[in-house]
């Protein structure tokens, strides 16, 4: 590994700090440190360093404060997490330096430290606004040598070895982001392939008296497969052992010619050739043995000692020549490109991005995929035969090509360079199969569903009218965990949530997903429905039901990121570069590729997506996952506005909520955006009501969103369980709770989301007391738990308000006035009004204590307790835990 030099930036991005950026150069050793190690940092620059601003793991722009035991001296703190450490030291050729660590303070695992320079004259070193970053090693897996060349075995040493593992082992990581397995002539005694065929896993021996475990690999100089660079984790039995969540990896050196052993001069063609006689390989060496190996295939050379390329298929092929002298080997090794001559040109009419009918029997297929040298396009139709149909490409790189096509149903994908195949960004339907016929999760197993001719969905749902913010009460659900049937299945459940008194559907992601069982957070083909579900007619079926049912769908929707089997990631892979659609993204994104917000080419991908499922699904709105990190710019100008925005042109009266957490009014204020999940509602009623205690600030805070910054309650809304935080009712167990009080709180919970002003929503099973841990996973409802006592109870109090919520214009309109004063400690109340409803009053007891509420407080009424009946008196004793909610009597 290198010592990075600094590349020049623009602009400072790190922790909100901005200022002129300065010329110099920033190197540092070791390259990797250990943790036991000090890193040294040196500055080479006219202007002389003042302050290293620094911190460690964390993310680019979200670092973590160091730990006292590596910081320099005289080392200050700085209103973020950060700290400032001053240059004091030159070395002989007056280079300034400063030394940081050991990182093996006890208290804090380091695995990453983050710096910028400031500059004495203010101005900044940091590396083009990306900030340095230095990778620390726990230096529990060791390579000799440190610097090995192709030519050199590798010796793997894994320290503190509990005792015979595996090594998990793959070589030359591709621009695609994964592994290749070794050949076989590489690989130890004992050595298996792994399930998704992309490594290996080798055995390795219990360690020896100093605790080592050891393995030798390599030599990797064999002209079948040339290695360049080694990936590994470690694992022993279920458990892994990585470098902080990162590979082990290792760089190899293949000697230049000039460092070869003996000559071996290699002559090639230019790099693109297109088929053509004459185009030949040669090569000249005094070594007695050589050998001409083309893609992994030994090949034999004429007599002349030259190789024929042309009849070679299309595509990029691996070229290696290797020479052996003396137990020397020299090794040359390229890729060469055969390219079809492809057309340039626009088709008749407009370019729609999928397959689309363009009349007279023929099909338009269209790929946005600018760059690439050639895409061919497979399928059903033409036998899967990759050099049969090349596809023309306009001058901003998009691939197109008419087909006639007779109706039927057909299988398609994308053959890239005749090398890579993926399935259409576009489709509409995807068959996700292995070899064998079972669901599949690898990329090259997707495939684009056309059907020509099939008739369509006939929608039967009368005519039918969105419910207002005002009247928004959202279910939440994973489709699989209420039950097991898919699309279909769940209309069995629409009579039950429109009864229990919800107006809208909130179903967890079901766009196309790599694999069978998923939350959905991983998208992969963001206009097809997922096919573990159900068909697209199905999916029809479930919302047409529900339109019927006077229930919104609301569409939870991922534009953060996709998963590294989407098609879109699948064309160009971590070539981050020639990407329209993805960015090198060094910050913390649940494990996915990045998705480049400010593209065009993403800004186009979901207007179409979005305007696909309004129009084609008649889906009524919108949930956009984790806004936070899409970020947004401007009313329209790129990530969560752009999204709302996009909607809105779709479909004007369409509804479009963020997943902004925390909150931030102005995304509602100043975009097309109608409301936000808020989590601070979640956090400081859940927070209240575990603890016993209230904090009466905290519960106006939410209770009037308005005191936040929001102008007005519609645009949050208010939840106290999601599917991203453990049951109400399993906290509250946890908390040592005894059941009636535990009952009590999560009727709290339940009571106060849904008398709160704004949309409201609630997680399924919430009703009853679902109480089993979060899983990330398949967790089936616990659908017998609402026929227990203490469900039932909670059912009937949740349907009691929930339809309250729905017809009561005073729990409609955003008015809300607190009942403070005079009320015991830990008590909070409320009053709700409009003009044309009935007053209701909420009043709460967060305490551990009981607690007496006089009558007094509320207006001068005759009031009844809602969910009794029981008409009120003098005053209310309030259980520890209890909600009242009351409202004039009948």
């Amino acid at each position: 590994m290198k010592i990075h030099p600094m590349t020049w930036g623009t602009a400072l991005i790190s922790l909100g700090i901005l200022g002129p950026v300065q010329a110099g150069q920033v190197t540092w050793t070791p390259p990797m440190p250990l943790l036991s190690e000090t890193l040294r940092i040196s500055v080479d620059s006219a202007v002389p360093p003042d302050v290293l601003h620094w911190g460690v793991n964390g993310s680019k722009s979200a670092w973590e404060t160091p730990p006292p035991e590596c910081l320099p001296a005289n080392t200050q703190p700085t209103d973020s997490t950060a700290v400032n450490s001053p240059f004091t030291q030159q070395d002989e050729q007056g280079v300034w330096y400063i030394d940081l660590g050991p990182f093996d303070a006890s208290t804090q695992l380091i695995h990453t430290v983050r710096f910028v320079i400031r500059l004495k004259d203010g101005s900044w070193l940091n590396n083009q606004g990306d900030n340095f970053s230095v990778e620390v090693s726990a230096g529990r897996v060791r390579f000799h040598p440190e610097n090995p060349s192709v030519h050199d075995p590798v010796v793997v040493e894994i320290l503190d070895s509990p005792g015979p593992g595996i090594l998990r082992w793959g070589i030359n990581e591709s621009l695609a982001g994964g592994w290749h397995p070794p050949e076989a002539a590489y690989q130890p005694a004992g050595t298996v392939p792994t399930e998704d065929g992309r490594a290996v896993e080798t055995p390795f021996p219990a360690p020896n008296d100093q605790g080592i475990s050891s393995l030798t690999l390599g030599p990797f100089d064999r002209g079948e497969q040339v290695v360049t660079s080694l990936h590994a984790v470690v694992r022993w039995g279920s458990e892994w052992d990585t470098e902080s969540g990162r590979n082990y990896n290792l760089a190899l050196h293949l000697p230049t010619p000039e460092e070869s052993a003996f000559p071996l001069t290699v002559t090639m063609p230019n790099p693109i050739i297109r088929g053509l006689p004459g185009q030949n390989l040669t090569f000249q060496t005094d070594a007695p043995r050589a050998e001409v190996w083309i893609d992994g295939q030994l090949v034999s050379p004429g007599q002349d000692g030259a190789y024929p390329l042309h009849a070679l298929p299309y595509g990029p092929h691996t070229i290696t020549v290797r020479a052996e002298r003396d137990q020397n080997v020299a090794l040359q090794t390229t890729t060469l490109w055969v390219q079809p001559d492809i057309v340039t040109g626009e088709p008749a009419g407009p370019i729609a991005f999928g397959s689309h009918p363009v009349g007279d029997g023929r099909v338009r297929f269209a790929l946005y995929a600018p760059g690439k040298r050639f895409v061919s396009l497979i399928g059903d139709f033409n036998g899967w035969n990759p050099t049969s149909h090349f596809m023309n490409v306009t001058t901003d790189g998009t691939w197109w090509i008419d087909m006639a096509i007779t109706p039927g149903t057909y299988r398609y994908q994308y053959r890239i360079e005749g090398d890579r195949v993926v399935g259409d960004p576009y489709a509409h339907e995807v068959s996700w199969r292995d070899s064998s016929g079972k669901p599949g999760w690898k990329p090259e197993d997707a495939k684009a569903v056309l059907r020509l001719d099939a008739p369509p969905y006939v929608w039967s749902s009368p005519p039918y009218s969105r419910p207002s913010l005002d009247n928004l009460l959202i279910y939440e659900f994973h489709i699989g965990d209420m039950q097991e049937d898919g699309y279909l299945g769940m209309i069995e459940y629409l009579d039950y949530i429109k009864d229990l008194g919800f107006t809208a559907l909130g179903p967890m992601p079901f766009t196309e997903f790599a694999g069978d069982h998923s939350w959905g957070y991983n998208p992969s083909y963001y206009l097809a429905p997922e096919a573990s579900y159900g068909t697209p007619d199905e999916l029809k079926a479930l919302i047409d039901a529900a339109h019927a049912r006077g229930l919104a769908v609301i569409m939870d929707i991922v534009l953060n990121h996709a998963d590294y089997a989407s098609a879109l990631y699948q064309l160009y892979g971590n070539d981050y570069e020639a990407s329209p659609y993805f960015r090198l993204y060094d910050g913390e994104n649940w494990g996915f590729p990045d998705i480049d917000q400010t593209s065009p080419a993403w800004k186009t991908h979901v207007a179409d997506l979005l305007s696909w499922w309004l129009t084609e699904y008649r889906i009524d709105g919108f949930r956009y996952d984790a806004t936070r990190f899409t970020e947004w710019s401007g009313y329209n100008d790129w990530g969560a506005g752009w999204f709302a925005y996009a909607g809105k042109q779709a479909d004007p009266g369409s509804i479009h909520i963020s997943e902004h957490l925390p909150e931030d009014p102005a995304l509602q204020r100043e975009t097309e955006m109608d409301t936000t999940w808020h989590a601070h509602f979640r956090w400081r009623i859940r927070e209240m009501l575990e603890n016993a205690s209230l904090d009466p600030n905290h519960f106006m805070d939410v209770l009037d969103p308005t005191r936040l910054g929001f102008a007005s309650a519609l645009e949050r809304i208010a939840y106290t369980e999601s599917h991203d935080e453990e049951r109400v009712m399993r906290l509250l167990t946890e908390k040592g709770y005894p059941g009636e009080e535990a009952v009590r709180r999560a009727e709290a919970a339940m009571g106060l989301t849904l008398t709160a002003p704004g949309p409201v929503m609630i997680y399924a099973g919430q009703e009853f007391g679902e109480n089993t841990r979060k899983l990330v996973g398949h967790n089936p409802i616990q659908w017998a738990l609402k026929e227990t006592p203490d469900g039932k109870r909670l059912y009937h109090f949740t349907r009691t308000m929930a339809r309250l919520r729905s017809t009561e214009p005073s729990l409609q309109s955003t008015e809300i006035t607190f009942l403070m004063e005079g009320l015991p400690p830990d008590v909070g109340g409320y009053l709700r009004t409009s003009r044309q409803g009935k007053p209701v009053a909420v009043m709460v007891n967060f305490g551990s204590a009981e607690a007496r509420i006089p009558i007094t407080q509320f207006p001068r009424e005759p009031w009844q307790n809602v969910i009794t009946g029981q008409p009120l008196h003098k005053e209310v004793l309030l259980l520890p835990g209890e909600i009242l909610v009351a409202m004039p009597a009948e």
